[in-house]
């Protein structure tokens, strides 16, 4: 059956390739939002099914933008019906 998807689904197995580009665009954008807190404020980040995947890949692996690095610490990450995106 065709969907709609976040990014780009290859395939549903253990072996499947992740779209690290999406990700990495998915990230940068939620660093950007997050750059903004005062540094006063305890982040956390979350999600749900692929809310979740970004959650984990932002808070494993940092935000890197091509200009500066978005240096992004999450003291809480929170993840349902998820996985751990790049796990390789």
């Amino acid at each position: 059956m065709e969907t709609n998807a976040w990014f780009d689904i290859a395939e549903l197995s253990e072996n499947m390739q992740d779209d690290v580009a999406s990700l990495n665009h998915a990230a940068l954008s939620i660093a950007n939002l997050l750059s903004e807190e005062p540094t006063n404020v305890m982040i956390g980040i979350g999600g749900i099914g692929f809310g979740a995947a970004q959650a984990l890949y932002l808070a494993s692996k940092g935000c890197y933008d091509t200009n500066q690095r978005l240096q992004i610490k999450p003291r809480v990450v929170i993840g349902l019906n998820g996985w751990l995106p790049v796990w390789r």
